[in-house]
């Protein structure tokens, strides 16, 4: 790596994902700045004043805010903020796949103004069944959806509210149709500035209220591999989508898969890589935004991922020196958060092995260390009011 100017590059949100990629920055010899602070011109005009290069921690930005406050600076955003305008936007993104003849399922947009009932009962009619609404914005961790099953007066009550919640936030409001499916894949890719891309195998997630729980790898045949690689690749090149990025997958009951949304930055079911993979999404993401060779992506074997989550029915306070570290060879990384919420991603931990088609089994040495780290979290929480 060449040397990068300490205070010239900045992060963009402080949440856990920026906490991971300046733990990269830090492997790499150099240290971004991050923004965490309320989001106002001023605040933001201070930030970027002296900056070269600003990533994104996240997708939830206010593009307008950031073009004007980045006016008569020469920092560069990556991805740009016409790229991240349109992928903040999952209705873009669908158009966007469709234009590129990537698989995602039917979908149409919802007429905001007009009669909501009425509307829902020709989308139900167009899809023949059960489909889903989404927020356009502002969704994630199964936020920002509503799955319909019947038009009871009772669904057009929860139906007319998520409609009021996502006009509020000045979000539009997307159907599609309900799919089946055998279980949810991932793949996680990187593209960089320099026009080369990488790209992480393909892994099974599972979730958990909404909120995934687990990531771990499984033996994809090298065709499917092949073609999701060459769907991540052409999307990143059409958009100019720089740096590490994540598609989610639906496999269908066929066997084919189906693209259920996009993460324009690093993702969840890429942490892995830290301890998986030969370079991290993370790494992989500076390098590919400052015009470095992109890092090996081979992986281990075996590996999984859990996440570790806020338990259900308590709001509280966490004393983080009391968590128990778990048992050899996993290993956890925390998240700095002190405030548990029901399903909040607090911290995650990895295990991996040299040997194949473990899974199971390291799977259930993190299941036994999840079971002890709640009970102890439940135990140690300082409750809310």
């Amino acid at each position: 790596m060449r040397k990068v100017e300490d205070q010239s590059i900045g992060i963009l949100g402080g949440g856990q994902l920026a906490l991971l990629l300046s733990q990269a920055a830090a492997r790499l010899g150099f240290r971004p700045e991050i923004f965490a602070g309320a989001s106002t011109l001023p605040s933001l005009r201070s930030f970027l004043a002296n900056l070269k290069l600003v990533i994104f921690e996240n997708e939830f930005v206010d593009c307008d805010l950031l073009q004007q406050a980045s006016q008569g600076f020469s920092v560069q955003f990556l991805p740009s903020l016409e790229t991240i305008r349109t992928l903040q936007d999952k209705l873009s993104q669908k158009n966007r796949l469709r234009d590129l003849g990537i698989p995602t399922s039917p979908f149409r947009e919802i007429f905001l103004g007009g009669d909501l009932s009425k509307e829902l009962s020709q989308i139900a009619r167009e899809f023949g069944g059960n489909f889903v609404l989404k927020w356009a914005k502002f969704g994630y961790d199964g936020k920002g959806v509503l799955v319909l099953g019947d038009l009871s007066e009772t669904s057009l009550s929860y139906a007319r509210a998520f409609v009021a919640k996502a006009q509020a936030q000045n979000s539009r409001v997307y159907a599609e149709k309900f799919v089946p499916f055998k279980r949810e894949l991932a793949m996680v890719g990187s593209f960089s500035v320099r026009g080369e891309f990488a790209f992480y195998p393909l892994v099974e997630s599972e979730q958990l209220k909404g909120v995934c729980k687990w990531v771990y790898n499984f033996d994809a045949d090298s065709r499917t591999t092949e073609k999701v690689s060459h769907w991540l690749k052409s999307f990143a090149q059409n958009t100019k989508l720089y740096g590490s990025f994540a598609f989610e997958f639906f496999e269908l009951t066929d066997g084919e898969l189906s693209v259920n949304e996009i993460a324009p930055r690093v993702h969840n079911t890429g942490h892995y890589s830290i301890e998986g993979a030969q370079t991290s999404q993370f790494e992989n993401h500076w390098r590919a935004v400052l015009g470095e060779s992109l890092g090996e992506t081979q992986v281990k074997a075996s590996f999984v991922m859990m996440n570790l989550l806020g338990p259900e029915g308590i709001d509280g306070v966490l004393d983080l020196a009391l968590i128990p570290h778990p048992p050899e060879p996993v290993q956890m990384h925390l998240y700095g958060k002190r405030e548990s919420r029901p399903g909040r991603k607090l911290g995650h931990c990895t295990v991996v092995s040299e040997v194949a088609h473990a899974q199971a089994d390291l799977k259930k040495k993190l299941a036994q260390f999840d079971a002890k780290w709640l009970n102890h979290i439940q135990s140690h929480l300082i409750k809310g009011p």
